[in-house]
């Protein structure tokens, strides 16, 4: 499994979506079987007007990266769709060890600021955004933005992370 990382703070929980937030990149993980409607179902129609432009290679397999220049659709210039894996193997282990090679292959490519859609949450169907949020955050070696795919999640996910983030700073206040 990939080693976790120190978690640093301050990671920004943004009320931005995806297509505004003010980034060099916006990372997504995808699983697959990946459909254009996005990661586990739940992206919104922008990133659909983005991968129409690159065809049907993204599948969402461990390991795919793909960076997509955004032609001014979005604010941020580009977007990195990585893989997570099958859909039926996606476990918060699986999860933690793509985070962490994301990691490495975030530092070859050296662009700040990065926002991340929660690692594989579907608020419909699996996942738990705390849960997301501290796996990105003990993947993620460096601080980055937290968005959202739209306003009716962006109200779900952020009562339980703004918790979890004021949990983290004070324990970290706590311990020096």
């Amino acid at each position: 499994m990939g080693k976790e990382k120190n978690i640093q703070t301050p990671w920004i929980l943004s009320d931005f979506m995806l297509s505004k937030v003010p980034a060099e990149l916006v990372a997504i993980g995808i699983v697959h079987p990946f459909s254009q409607q996005g990661a586990l179902g739940y992206l919104n129609h922008t990133l659909d007007l983005i991968l129409d432009r690159v065809g049907e290679g993204i599948e969402g397999r461990r390991g795919e990266r793909v960076l997509i220049p955004t032609m001014n659709r979005w604010k941020a210039p580009w977007v990195l769709l990585y893989g997570l894996g099958d859909k039926e193997q996606l476990s918060k282990e699986v999860i933690l060890e793509e985070l962490c090679q994301l990691d490495s292959d975030l530092k070859a490519i050296n662009m700040e600021p990065i926002a991340f859609l929660l690692p594989a949450y579907d608020p419909y169907h699996w996942g738990d955004p705390v849960e997301m949020a501290q796996l990105l955050l003990k993947g993620i070696s460096r601080p980055g933005i937290i968005v959202n795919p739209n306003t009716e999640i962006l109200h779900r996910i952020h009562y339980k992370v703004r918790r979890y983030f004021n949990y983290l700073l004070k324990e970290k206040g706590s311990s020096q």
